[in-house]
């Protein structure tokens, strides 16, 4: 984002950029009550049209001396229910909804995904991160990924909306083809 960002500034400098960090159907409610213009969500928007940006994949891990992982058997949702499992609340106050909790008693959530690194790279408790994120702290042994039956990795796709496609003005249209572009790996380099 960062990357897109500067090359969004050095055309439209004195273009005032507000980011909304939102979970989930946050960006849907945030999009309804017209206070922004763009949106990236893995949530279907009904009343409008978006396009696919990118998919990202996460992964249940643990620090890796959580009792999950000396279970000596593959991990099955009902091994997982026995502790905590660490998630991101959705962001929105009136469309809120549930993703990918377990049903665990024990469960600890966070207002950010940063937040949740941090708890899991800490030993609070498990959760599926995203693998782009979670990758130096899987490649330095802070966190392992969870040794289940199936479910260890599920794989979200992102959307990019516009609130107002024909109304749009450049400045907009243009942070959206960057967006789009800065979706793949060297597009960047091309502009």
């Amino acid at each position: 984002m960062a990357q897109v960002l500067s090359v969004f500034s050095q055309r439209y400098s004195m273009t005032r950029v507000e980011l909304h960090e939102s979970v989930l159907s946050g960006t849907e409610e945030l999009m309804l009550a017209g206070k922004i213009d763009l949106g990236i969500t893995p949530c279907s928007i009904d009343s409008t049209l978006g396009g696919s940006l990118m998919n990202i994949e996460f992964v249940a891990v643990a620090r890796p001396d959580h009792l999950l992982h000396r279970i000596d058997h593959l991990l099955t949702p009902d091994d997982l229910q026995l502790h905590r499992q660490i998630v991101v609340r959705d962001s929105a106050h009136t469309l809120s909804m549930n993703v990918g909790w377990l049903g665990a008693e024990e469960r600890w959530t966070a207002s950010n995904l940063m937040t949740s690194v941090t708890w899991v790279v800490q030993g609070l408790g498990y959760a599926w991160l995203p693998l782009s994120v979670i990758e130096p702290f899987l490649k330095n042994g802070s966190l392992k990924a969870l040794n289940m039956r199936v479910g260890a990795q599920r794989s979200m796709s992102f959307r990019l909306y516009h609130v107002d496609v024909d109304g749009a003005g450049p400045a907009t249209l243009y942070l959206a083809e960057l967006l789009r572009r800065g979706c793949c790996d060297t597009a960047l380099q091309h502009l």
